[in-house]
């Protein structure tokens, strides 16, 4: 089975302010892809319960794993379009199966999910090898619309806040948190000792737009004993998404929305997906349509039951500082002087709040 992508855990995700859309850009795929094929179709029940499938590269894809779209007939005869994805990680296999109703883990080939969260597509079919290959892979539900990052409106955002806070109910529900449930330790230190090298360098930003980088910078280290006390005894609160951005979010038929892509779930502090998807949108926030994720976040899961009664305000605004001001060594490479910027007013603005 392919390697988890959960090392990112707790870490701030690597610069993404513009996901893109979640639909196919290149046609064709990998060879390894079409070789594996016709033991996917058997594993399915053959070429009448699974045909018509196509490679191709989505723009958020990451890694060299394969998806494709595909026909797939259930023992109904209802042929229904879907979605292939192989190898997939032992984590995002774990929970994309679980999460669709499958409670078995999947071991068999060819296992159908026997019900569904409806917080993630239905898995149609789904195992742990393909011939003699030791690889994971799903087969799930293709919905009919994604959400365009350019074109997010704010009931767009609404409804993937409400999505979220319903995906960790379920989450929950399918395996609730223990005390061994522990997120990784991201050295923020660390990182930002190497922000604080790639500004003395001048890469990103010289003169006095450096100058205000160094104050900045000082003065997140002056009090960065309280913010990493404040935020390594946080509340584990919640499975969190890890990866919650307009890209993995998917419109049902009827409206309603789901998740997808769950490679990065860590049990964590809830607020954590709220400050992933905003920070998404650091310098273009118009793009939230007026809405406040964390607020937002907070309104739908009071409403599921779920905990929030917490000092959540301020445990976001330390998470804020400690992402932004990482910001300068995650962005070296790509120079978004915007993002930098925005990144800066992140920290002015939420330092004394993150201390009182």
């Amino acid at each position: 089975m392919s390697d988890d992508r959960n090392d990112a855990t707790n870490q701030p995700p690597h610069h993404n302010p513009s996901p893109g859309p979640a639909f196919p850009v290149t046609l064709g795929g990998d060879a390894l892809f079409r070789a594996l094929q016709p033991a996917l179709v058997e594993a399915c029940g053959g070429p009448s319960c699974l045909g018509d499938i196509r490679w191709f590269r989505s723009v958020n894809q990451r890694g060299g794993g394969g998806t494709a779209t595909a026909q797939f007939t259930g023992a109904d005869g209802r042929v229904m379009p879907v979605v292939v994805k192989l190898p997939v990680g032992s984590l995002e296999y774990r929970w994309t199966v679980r999460l669709s109703g499958d409670g078995s883990g999947g071991d068999a080939g060819g296992g159908a999910g026997s019900g569904s969260s409806g917080v993630t597509p239905r898995v149609l079919a789904h195992g742990t090898s393909l011939g003699d290959n030791d690889l994971a892979w799903v087969v799930m539900e293709r919905l009919p619309v994604g959400l365009s990052p350019a074109s997010v409106s704010g009931d767009d955002v609404r409804d993937m806040l409400t999505a979220a806070a319903r995906f960790e109910r379920a989450a929950r529900d399918v395996q609730p948190l223990t005390e061994q449930d522990q997120p990784k330790r991201f050295d923020f230190e660390k990182m930002m000792s190497r922000s604080r090298e790639v500004i003395h360098r001048g890469v990103l930003v010289s003169g006095t737009e450096a100058q205000h980088w160094v104050n900045q910078l000082k003065a997140v280290h002056r009090v960065l004993p309280v913010l990493l006390r404040r935020w390594e005894s946080r509340a584990v609160n919640a499975w969190c998404h890890g990866d919650l951005h307009a890209g993995n979010a998917m419109r049902r038929a009827d409206g309603s929305m789901v998740l997808i892509d769950l490679a990065l779930m860590h049990p964590g502090h809830w607020v954590e997906d709220a400050l992933y998807l905003e920070r998404t949108v650091w310098g273009r926030e118009q793009a939230l349509g007026g809405v406040s994720p964390v607020s937002e976040l907070s309104l739908h899961r009071r409403e599921l039951g779920l905990p929030c009664d917490d000092d959540y305000g301020r445990l976001a605004c330390v998470r804020r500082v400690l992402t932004a001001a990482c910001v300068p060594a995650l962005i070296e490479r790509e120079g978004n002087r915007a993002y930098l910027a925005a990144a800066m007013e992140v920290i002015r603005k939420n330092i004394r709040l993150a201390t009182h």
